[in-house]
């Protein structure tokens, strides 16, 4: 423009949108209520420290998309605009801060780029979008019984399970494959697993050998009690 003398000129973002899709990455069904922060990268690998934080607190709607277009209200400190405006050219990343409890949390950066491309060839009357597919795994913890010398897998091994917060029982038996996966295992909890009856051919340790556990949020366990021993002897009741 030009006024008084002045000529000015100004440069515009050419902005474009990005989707997040989360599933699950077994069943493939899209995942609600995941939390995440969006990040501008300004250096040559993510760094949370350093870069700039677009938004944090987004979340996935009821078949595990998030949209920026529906962003209204959320500030862009890049272009100065709202985030449903889009985002311009550079490099960006995700990074999940919370994905429920059924779920392993990824914290890691989920990263993506927006350029010139995303602006050529696009159908008339849709905008520019960058579109991420990000899985999660579920949570899974699984029982193996094994013969302490041979390494056979046992099966028939019997254990009551625990969850140490709502205080609900259930038993659980080894396979053929002498694996069970205990069910309904959920982050952020703690429980307690006792053995309660040994294989066909084993004598079931009389102290009644106890493990009690907590998942974290990622799905990796930690054990916060061992008593006893997990050691089974060969035989019959009654014979040495």
């Amino acid at each position: 423009s030009y006024s008084e003398g002045v000529l000015t000129l100004k440069d515009y973002y050419y902005l474009a949108q990005v989707e997040l899709v989360k599933t699950d990455s077994v069943s493939k069904a899209g995942l609600p209520d995941v939390v995440f922060s969006l990040y501008k990268q300004t250096g040559e690998e993510p760094d949370t420290d350093r870069d700039i934080l677009i938004a944090g607190g987004l979340v996935t709607g009821p078949e595990g998309r998030w949209d920026s277009s529906s962003a209204g209200g959320v500030d862009n400190p890049v272009t100065k605009g709202s985030l449903s405006d889009g985002l311009c050219p550079g490099s960006y990343y995700f990074v999940e801060t919370s994905c429920g409890e059924r779920h392993k949390l990824d914290q890691t950066p989920q990263k993506f780029e927006i350029t010139q491309k995303n602006f050529t060839d696009i159908p008339e009357g849709e905008e520019p979008q960058v579109r991420l597919n990000i899985e999660n795994e579920p949570i899974e913890v699984k029982l193996q019984k094994v013969d302490s010398k041979s390494g056979e897998m046992l099966e028939g091994a019997e254990f009551t399970l625990m969850d140490l917060i709502g205080s609900s029982e259930q038993t659980v038996e080894t396979g053929d494959n002498g694996t069970v996966i205990l069910p309904g295992i959920v982050s952020g909890r703690s429980y307690r697993l006792e053995e309660t009856k040994a294989p066909a051919g084993y004598i079931l340790n009389d102290l009644h050998p106890l493990v009690e556990f907590t998942v974290e949020a990622d799905g990796s366990v930690s054990f916060t009690k061992t008593e006893n021993t997990y050691t089974n002897t060969t035989g019959k009741k009654g014979t040495k």
